[in-house]
């Protein structure tokens, strides 16, 4: 059972939060609540379909459930200063950065936008920033070596990973060369998409299970860089990426 979504399955869930007969795109932000340490329920009225909650857990998923924990009686702080900023709000879009484990979801309240960031990486935060980018709240306010996240800082991105989408042939024939993994940890770690994801794409257990030396990945690197490459952009997800870097290029 996965313990937690790659870049590939935010993609596919950003894909349905965003359009489709799943889309929460106008939908009203209810009450919220927060029924664990880390975990964020959005209580939703979605036009045409009703009642729906988006869960949040911080560093592993993010998705629409009718079955959901049960809250405390009395409400903490953070999701309390969230119905603040958020509730009565309507969801304007809802997208992924990138191809990171990022979702970043606009809500538009009395005229004001503000941005609700999801980070689903380990060590990941949830956040309200303003129009500048500006934190309003962070779940949990820390620093870290390379970044701030405090209200009244303004967010930084972490450094980006390599996507599968727009990485070049040659950007994953490097990876490869530079790797002393596997192919599946390889592409799993520094394409960002997961172990589950890359056995779906590398057939031939006979490269899953062992590592490389140096001549045989000599000999394999052009290969598997296409293979990769083009096992995802056949893919549902991969397919999607594309189009939406496409309108975003048209826009």
């Amino acid at each position: 059972m996965k313990q937690d979504m790659s870049s590939a399955d935010v993609a596919a869930v950003v894909a349905e939060l965003s359009a489709g007969p799943k889309s929460i795109i106008d939908a009203k932000v209810g009450k919220i609540y927060q029924p664990a340490s880390g975990e964020i329920r959005i209580n939703l009225y979605v036009y045409h379909h009703g009642r729906d909650n988006l869960v949040i857990e911080v560093g592993k998923r993010i998705h629409l459930s009718k079955n959901f924990r049960v809250s405390p009686t009395l409400p903490q702080a953070f999701p309390m200063l969230l119905r603040k900023y958020l509730s009565g709000g309507r969801i304007m879009s809802v997208e992924q950065h990138d191809f990171d484990r990022i979702v970043k979801i606009g809500i538009e309240r009395a005229g004001v936008r503000n941005t609700l960031i999801v980070e689903l990486f380990a060590r990941g935060n949830l956040l309200i920033v303003d129009s500048e980018n500006k934190i309003i709240l962070p779940m949990n306010p820390v620093t870290l070596k390379d970044r701030r996240l405090r209200s009244g800082e303004i967010y930084e991105l972490p450094v980006a990973q390599m996507s599968p989408v727009e990485a070049k042939v040659s950007d994953l024939m490097e990876a490869f060369s530079r790797s002393t993994a596997d192919i599946v940890r390889t592409i799993a770690t520094r394409f960002n998409l997961g172990e589950f994801w890359q056995k779906k794409f590398v057939p031939g257990q006979e490269l899953i299970n062992q590592s490389l030396q140096r001549k045989q990945l000599k000999k394999t690197l052009p290969d598997s860089a296409v293979l990769c490459r083009n096992s995802f952009l056949r893919s549902s997800v991969g397919g999607w990426q594309v189009r939406e870097r496409k309108n975003r290029t048209r826009n």
